[in-house]
């Protein structure tokens, strides 16, 4: 499958002629897949931060012809700061994909879906790391399922949805911290969190950010993706439809961002199509960088507004942040129902099957063009394919206990 999208190529590229004069260490590290991987430093602007020699597998970042570096957020936490998250259970692979959620207080029947299609249906079988509920607080047969499917579980839990606060970081001693950052909502929490977790792959790995709720996996999302060494790869995904064409159109969009970065930040950007939060697609390399902007845009803007995550990640693209960043060398943004990722919230206006979205007799989701869509994200905005969902999850479980 050929995926269309308009393309806009950065300035910088981390590409292996442009880092001849790297450490050693980098050179071992993207040249030799099977040398051990040592501790090392997240570099940036600001300073540093060591990770344990047992910690994450670092991507070695350098201010390269002028680019713009955002800090590693773990240097909030102080010079000598330590990142101590550690799966609850699972492992970490370094040389696979990874497709990473956030899954808190859902049910079996909600993570049967999600996985089991993400692993049959696309054929996934590179790492599936998930944010759950505390251990304590999982729903039945939850904890059983994940260790079965070779789930890398963080049983972090949440309190309160708009007020989270994570101990991620510690002191030189791997003593906790406290989290340096005041209490904000899980959707822009979360992506620190992805931030630690993609220290754990190598930088070619390609690596999603996904919701787990409203998503079905009907082919792979990888397979129809260009895959080269010297390219950094980011994929964004439009949800703009005729009625809601731009973020000016879309009251809570344009909310958020008159929000987080005023009247006059709105103005320059209202026109364009608004890009989904709740899925892209990166090589390693590109996806550390988009990550440290995603908690920068926090960390400059301090919105508490449940769907700020959404106005960061608009802003991001549109401000030219990332087109400045080093890590990042192609960014691709998919239409609305042409690309890997159907998102289909914003077509709740109508049923989905009047608007062609569903295939007769095997009600899989479609994008424009009559293909099957590899990501059906938010099927759950429709009360048909919600339904089939739902008896298709329902088949899952009853397998699973028969």
């Amino acid at each position: 499958m050929r995926v269309k999208g308009h393309r806009k190529k950065t300035r910088f590229s981390l590409g292996l002629w442009k880092i001849i004069a790297a450490p050693v260490t980098l050179w071992i590290l993207l040249l030799v897949p099977s040398a051990p991987f040592v501790s090392k430093l997240i570099t940036s602007a600001g300073g540093s931060a060591r990770v344990p020699p047992n910690g994450p597998v670092l991507s070695v970042k350098a201010s390269q012809d002028g680019a713009q570096i955002f800090p590693a957020p773990v240097e909030a936490a102080g010079p000598n700061a330590t990142i101590i998250l550690k799966p609850t259970f699972g492992v970490h692979r370094p040389d696979q994909d990874a497709v990473f959620a956030f899954a808190v207080g859902y049910d079996l029947i909600m993570f049967a879906l999600f996985v089991t299609s993400l692993r049959k249906n696309a054929g996934f079988d590179g790492d599936i790391v998930m944010s759950v509920s505390s251990r304590a607080k999982l729903k039945s047969g939850v904890e059983t399922f994940l260790k079965q499917q070779n789930v890398v579980t963080y049983c972090l839990g949440v309190h309160d949805k708009v007020n989270v606060k994570y101990n991620m970081y510690g002191d030189s001693d791997s003593k906790a911290l406290p989290d340096p950052r005041p209490s904000r909502p899980v959707a822009t929490a979360r992506f620190e969190v992805y931030w630690v977790w993609s220290l754990h792959y190598r930088p070619l790995s390609r690596i999603m950010l996904v919701d787990a709720r409203g998503v079905y996996f009907q082919l792979s999302p990888f397979d129809a993706l260009p895959r080269t060494p010297e390219v950094e790869l980011f994929i964004f995904f439009e949800e703009s439809t005729k009625k809601y064409k731009n973020i000016e159109s879309s009251p809570y969009n344009e909310g958020w961002i008159r929000t987080a970065y005023g009247a006059e930040a709105l103005k320059n950007i209202s026109k364009r199509p608004v890009i989904c939060s709740g899925g892209s697609i990166g090589d390693q390399v590109a996806m550390e960088t988009y990550l440290r902007g995603m908690v920068k845009q926090w960390d400059d803007t301090r919105c508490k507004q449940k769907g700020c995550d959404q106005c960061y990640h608009n802003y991001l693209y549109y401000s030219g942040l990332l087109e400045n960043a080093g890590g990042i060398s192609d960014i691709f943004v998919h239409k609305h129902g042409e690309g890997v990722f159907n998102n289909l919230g914003a077509l709740r206006n109508s049923t989905f099957r009047t608007q062609g979205l569903l295939q007769n007799g095997t009600d899989l989701v479609l994008n424009w063009n009559g293909s099957v869509a590899p990501v059906a994200h938010q099927f759950d905005r429709d009360k048909e394919l919600g339904e089939i969902m739902r008896n298709r999850a329902s088949q899952i479980v009853s397998e699973l206990k028969g």
